[in-house]
């Protein structure tokens, strides 16, 4: 997905409408383990390449068999949407908004309810959870098997996390300088 939308007046859509696509941004993050296990086995490609592609250690896989790491790989993606859901409820958002919301921010689409996207809500704490949960959709999820596996320190030591993080850092400091020396705003 592009995060892009042609629809205007979302707030004034059926909620039908809004869950829709939603959906379709959430389950559309899944594509690509539907590619990697069905198709690609067909044209002789294996599917394991595709795998060793998300993660930089190409040292041993992580489960035996590719089902399973499909499976694995499709738990921890519900299970983050699962989590962003709670805490955007807890944070302030209805349950539907939650929901929808979760779907978004984990596939990292930017789809939202409101034509104002967050800033309907003008809250800090749902703007953290959205940041949280947009990080950790972004991280390869062969990473977070492993750290959920007990191998905690491989998001560590894995180079792209490192890099990924670094990025974010700098990118968010050079911006928080932008707008304290241009918009007059606090650094925090």
């Amino acid at each position: 997905t592009t995060g892009s939308t042609v629809i205007s007046g979302l707030e004034n859509q059926p909620r039908g409408l809004l869950l829709w696509r939603c959906m379709l941004c959430g389950i559309g993050g899944l594509g690509i383990i539907a590619v990697a296990i069905i198709v690609l086995p067909f044209l002789r490609v294996g599917g394991m390449q595709l795998f060793q592609t998300e993660s930089s250690d190409k040292s041993e896989k992580i489960l035996p068999r590719a089902v399973e790491l499909t499976a694995a790989i499709a738990g921890v993606y519900f299970g983050l949407i699962l989590l962003c859901a709670i805490a955007y409820a807890f944070a302030g958002m209805s349950v539907f908004d939650a929901v929808c919301h979760s779907l978004s921010t984990v596939a990292t689409g930017g789809f939202a309810n409101y034509d104002a996207s967050f800033a309907k809500y003008d809250s800090v704490s749902i703007e953290v959870v959205g940041s949280v949960f947009m990080v950790l959709g972004a991280l390869p999820f062969v990473a977070l098997i492993k750290a959920l596996r007990g191998d905690g320190m491989s998001l560590w030591t894995d180079v792209q996390i490192r890099g990924f993080i670094m990025f974010l850092v700098a990118v968010s400091v050079i911006l928080a300088l932008w707008l304290t020396m241009t918009r007059e705003m606090s650094f925090l």
